[in-house]
């Protein structure tokens, strides 16, 4: 798996994978590459992600979109609409200083463009999973709620629902 995970996050695409294993069809390992690949459909490029991704599906949540780009980067998963990046940390990526460090970067770099940044451990993902999805469901809420507050402030601002062009805002009342 991590051999696949690399080459994902090194930006091979997934068709290319895929080739190679039917190149190797019905040789060793090819029935777990088959499983394995087919779990990386959904854009997932890690084992955390595949598993943040499963959580998402199970609790219902809609409105995301893996390897989502935002600032020049991909999040892990990102929710458009509510401005809402979902990073997942394991070791493997995040465990040195010059990673530490270009995390912090990217995280700055999505944040100042008003982006809310959420960050989980495969600890969290395995031992915490509910707890996990009801932090996201708050951010989500929390973001909606205050989407809805800004649009309410610009109605006010722009005259009773009006825009100052005349259509009516979408959202006023």
């Amino acid at each position: 798996m991590s051999l696949m995970d690399g080459a994902l996050q090194e930006d091979v695409e997934l068709r290319e994978l895929w080739r190679a294993q039917l190149r190797n069809k019905g040789r060793y390992g090819s029935p777990a590459a088959r499983i394995l690949l087919q779990a990386a459909g959904d854009g997932a490029r890690s084992a955390a992600e595949r598993l943040l991704v499963k959580l998402l599906r199970e609790a219902g949540i809609t409105g995301w979109r893996t390897n989502l780009p935002v600032a020049g980067y991909k999040v892990d998963v990102g929710f458009p609409a509510e401005r809402l990046a979902i990073e997942t940390d394991g070791w493997a990526f995040h465990s040195d200083s010059d990673a530490f460090q270009v995390d912090r970067k990217r995280q700055n770099d999505i944040s100042v463009l008003g982006w809310q940044v959420l960050r989980f451990t495969w600890l969290d993902l395995t031992e915490y999973p509910q707890r996990v999805i009801a932090i996201i469901r708050r951010a989500i809420s929390v973001r909606e709620q205050s989407a809805g507050d800004r649009q309410s402030t610009e109605i006010t601002i722009n005259g009773g629902g009006r825009s100052p062009r005349g259509r009516a805002r979408r959202g006023a009342r």
